[in-house]
């Protein structure tokens, strides 16, 4: 690239910087929002993270590999990224490692729901705030925003096992389709056998990285009568122990499972009912017309 363009790159950069710090201005006069106490990151799988620090109002687009010394130099205590990857969980764990406090949000959904919330009132309020659809200054600035409570901290013990969970999962996925559509070709014979074998190391390396972090699984198994051979029923129960250990009682277990018991969600589908015992009745006034 030459200097020109290497110019015209950098004052394009600035510009987008100063869009997003201007949205994350006015966003906090308008409706007096707290930012996260920390720093906030938009992780990419492929290219530079983007770091927001609230305090000094700084964007800085840096190096995934070399985010946790980044972050050193700047005194970081705590760290929100948008969602985990594979690709960066060591990153983390290292963040981690450092001292340092990693979040990540709960709900992936979150920046996109609060882009449309900010958008709402704006036009409540008859306020000139635009969000841009594509800038990744923007997105950190918005994650600094988020409510507490979509947010939730992990340790490198967790990360570590969380990364051993992906790699079996990808493993797992991968063998169960190879087993359930073409275990009556012949020719794949040696190939599914090799698929089965690689489900299985997977899996036990999964097991074991979890009991290494988490030992107390190991008593949930004898008390589940999941004995040490049957390792693939080990690893599908240390993926529901992992994704179930920040739920808060029975009824957060549920609701992960895709069961929601609240109050809330009781009334939501009482009205659903009651909305489509309406169409119902319009669609036989209908018919009767």
């Amino acid at each position: 690239m030459d200097e020109e363009a290497m110019l015209e790159q950098k004052t394009k950069e600035e510009a987008l910087k100063n869009e997003a710090l201007n949205l994350y201005r006015l966003i906090r006069q308008q409706f007096g929002l707290e930012s996260f106490d920390g720093v906030t990151i938009d992780l990419h799988a492929k290219k530079q993270a983007v770091v927001f620090d609230p305090k000094a109002e700084t964007l800085t687009t840096v190096e995934n590999g070399e985010l946790p010394q980044f972050l050193k130099s700047l005194n970081v205590c705590r760290v929100l990224v948008d969602s985990l990857f594979p690709s960066n969980a060591e990153t983390l764990v290292d963040i981690s490692n450092a001292g340092m406090e990693v979040y990540f949000l709960r709900r992936t959904s979150a920046p996109k729901q609060f882009k449309k919330f900010i958008k709402r009132k704006a036009e409540e309020l008859e306020l000139e705030i635009a969000i841009p659809k594509k800038n990744d200054y923007v997105d950190a600035v918005i994650l600094s925003l988020i409510k507490p409570k979509f947010l939730q901290k992990v340790d490198a013990d967790y990360l570590t096992c969380w990364q051993k969970m992906v790699d079996w999962r990808n493993v797992n996925e991968a063998s169960m389709y190879l087993q359930t559509n073409f275990k009556k070709k012949t020719k794949l014979v040696n190939l599914l056998k090799e698929a089965a074998q690689l489900q299985e190391e997977a899996a036990q390396e999964f097991v074991e990285t979890v009991k290494r972090y988490y030992p107390q699984v190991k008593e949930h198994f004898k008390r589940l009568g999941i004995t040490d051979t049957d390792v693939i029923t080990q690893a599908y129960y240390c993926e529901v122990y992992l994704e179930m250990m920040f739920c808060k009682g029975f009824a957060g277990v549920l609701k992960k499972a895709g069961i929601d018991v609240s109050q809330k969600a009781h009334l939501k589908r009482q009205e659903q009912r009651k909305q489509n015992r309406k169409q119902k009745d319009r669609e036989e006034q209908n018919k009767d017309a």
